[in-house]
């Protein structure tokens, strides 16, 4: 039983609000997950859904390198400076990317020490490059897929009905 004496910390979470709502099991019984579950009538404000932590991190086993890898989603900031670092507009005008470093640059935003901090420096990016290309590229496509790069049309609409 909760003490009413207790003060409840501000904001509240999505996830707060979810369980504490009624959530209606689904057709099959099984309860959805308070962070995927959608409130009708629940909007956050502004300060709510920034003190809401998105960042997620997946530890990722590196057999060549005989170490753990922690891959971490990029914050928005990090996403543009990866994009403004990788893009380059021709002489068409067309957007196009330049692939030279782009698996070993988006490796160098999203790798991170336990405590959380940059593995990699943005100027470690061509030692990057002369490690494995393999273990480059898988780390490089584990990253971007934690981040929805390469996601198509398709994919992405799919993802986005399922968390609705």
């Amino acid at each position: 039983m909760e003490d009413k004496g207790a003060r409840r910390r501000a904001p509240m979470t999505f996830a707060e609000v979810a369980a504490e709502e009624s959530v209606q099991p689904s057709d099959n019984g099984v309860r959805p997950d308070p962070d995927q579950t959608k409130v009708e009538g629940r909007y956050l404000s502004a300060e709510e859904i920034f003190a809401i932590d998105d960042i997620q991190q997946k530890e990722i086993w590196v057999p060549e390198w005989r170490t753990n890898i922690i891959l971490q989603t990029l914050t928005g900031a990090e996403r543009d400076k990866y994009f403004a670092s990788v893009q380059y507009t021709d002489k068409r005008g067309r957007q196009l990317v330049d692939s030279d470093s782009s698996n070993a640059k988006l490796l160098v935003l999203s790798a991170r020490t336990p405590d959380g901090g940059h593995l990699f420096t943005i100027h470690q990016v061509k030692r990057l490059q002369m490690k494995s290309a393999a273990v480059i590229t898988r780390l490089a496509n584990i990253a971007g897929e934690m981040n929805g790069f390469g996601a198509t049309e398709d994919e992405d609409r799919e993802r986005r009905t399922a968390l609705e």
